[in-house]
């Protein structure tokens, strides 16, 4: 690839981090890819997308200040992956309970919640998980 080239393009579409509409009112990220163009997206491409989120949720449980045992800061960093931090702080209760270290309280306030309703298995495990603090079989 021509360095310069991929600049110009570059600089000509310019970087938008969300998601938007073009103005061909294709959903389009990045440097002017629309997504609807792909009926396949390589598990090489996802794999670097997977890797760039967790990357954030891991950074995003810090600001938590937690200090949770390795089980529990997997269930945080879980949760928080899936449902985007600003989500995952409407779970007061459960927020103040893992404060409070009332591991037993957060795993009930956690199934007290539409995302347990939701999310099947995985609100299971994340409950055992966080009761307990050792990984559910």
């Amino acid at each position: 690839m021509d360095k310069r080239g991929v600049n110009y393009t570059k600089t000509n579409e310019g970087y938008r981090s969300q998601v938007y509409r073009c103005t061909a009112g294709k959903l389009t990220f990045g440097w002017g890819t629309h997504i609807d163009e792909y009926d396949y997206i390589p598990k090489e491409v996802s794999q670097i997308m997977f890797k760039l989120k967790y990357a954030q949720a891991e950074l995003d449980y810090e600001k938590l200040n937690f200090s949770l045992n390795p089980v529990r800061r997997i269930v945080i960093i879980d949760m928080i992956y899936n449902l985007g931090l600003t989500r995952f702080m409407k779970f007061k209760k459960m927020i103040s309970a893992i404060h409070e270290r009332d591991f037993d309280l957060a795993a009930d306030e956690l199934e007290d919640s539409l995302y347990f309703r939701q999310v099947g298995h995985r609100g299971l495990q994340n409950s055992m998980m966080m009761r307990t603090g050792e990984w559910y079989r």
